[in-house]
This record gives structure tokens, sequence and C-alpha cells, in this order.
């Protein structure tokens, strides 16, 4: 009977978290949140998108999205970094470990053959018998030249755990996004 009920609620929820999908596919207009004046530069927000995957093997991926806030300076001599936060989702095979011990996060962000520590917001695993779903919330800093130059074609970067090399993740952000972010 309780297998019946889960399957029930989650095919409920599935449905439900479908149609309230707020992450957006496109790129190419409309992506801006809010734009704020500050003193010394101009915060663009933008709207969660999907990412760009890279690597085929990311199939353990189930989510992943992310914003950009980019901070354009108003002097050109003292530049402002923007900030990517991502949210992503994957599974891993459940090894036995109580849920409470520590489980593999991502750490470190390669962008453009730079390293760059990133700030875990929040990290969290649930498991089953054979798999663990882990859900992992990040933010890391990023120039904002970088994003302008990149409206082009996109930034990419490289997640990975710093201790552990089998768990990286490549993704991009779409210059098309990039480009309707800066138009505003």
């Amino acid at each position: 009977m309780f297998k019946k009920l889960s399957i029930i609620s989650s095919v409920v929820l599935l449905a439900a978290c479908s149609s309230s999908n707020t992450v957006s596919d496109n790129y190419v207009d409309d992506v801006v949140v809010q734009k704020n004046n500050q003193e010394t530069y101009t915060q663009i927000v933008g709207k969660e998108i999907i990412p760009v995957d890279l690597l085929e093997h990311n199939l353990a991926l189930k989510v992943s999205v992310l914003d950009v806030v980019a901070n354009i300076s108003n002097d050109t001599s003292n530049p402002v970094d923007s900030v990517v936060n991502f949210e992503l989702q994957y599974s891993e095979a459940n090894t036995g470990n109580s849920e409470q011990q520590e489980f593999a996060k991502y750490s470190t962000v390669t962008i453009a053959d730079t390293s760059i520590a990133v700030s875990s917001e929040s990290a969290s695993r649930d498991c089953d018998d054979v798999l663990c779903t882990v859900t992992q919330s990040l933010s890391f800093p990023i120039a904002t030249e970088l994003l302008q130059n990149g409206q082009q074609d996109g930034v990419k970067f490289l997640l990975q755990q710093s201790d552990n090399s089998e768990l990286q993740l490549e993704t991009m952000i779409p210059g098309r996004y990039l480009t309707a972010l800066f138009a505003k």
C-alpha cells in the first residue's frame, strides 16, 4: 500500500512541478528579472535557465539550472565581478553510507584555464536501496568582461570535485542568454 501511495504521490508531484516550471529555455529575450543601479555599478539579475550540457557522461545529471547576476562597473578602471548561481541534481550509486556522512560535492570551477573555489550554498543527499540523489546549490564569481566577451560563443566552464576528478560537469552559459542579458 505504501508503494502505491508513493508512486501516486510522485506522479502528482511531477505533474505539478512540470506545470509550474519557472525555468526559462528562451535565451533570446526577456531574460532580465531586474536591474539595480548602485553607486559604483549596475546590477542585472538574469532568469534561471537550463544550461548547455557538454559532456556525454553527465548522464547521471537530472536537473541543472543557472542564473547570472551581472555587475557592470560604472568606472572601467575598477571592474566588478559578476556571480553565477547554479543548482544541480544528480544520481550516484548508493554505497551504503549513512546519509549523514560526507558525500561528493562540486567544489571548484575552471573557467578559461583559471580554477576558482565555489561557494556551496546547500547540499543534500536522499537515498533509496540502489541510488542516491544529490542536490547542490552553489555560486562562483566570474569576471564581467568574460561574460560580455562570451555573447557570441557563450562561456564554458567545468565544475569538479577537488579531490576526485571523476565527478565533473562541463557546461556553458549560452551566448544568446548573455546577449539578451546585456542588451537591457
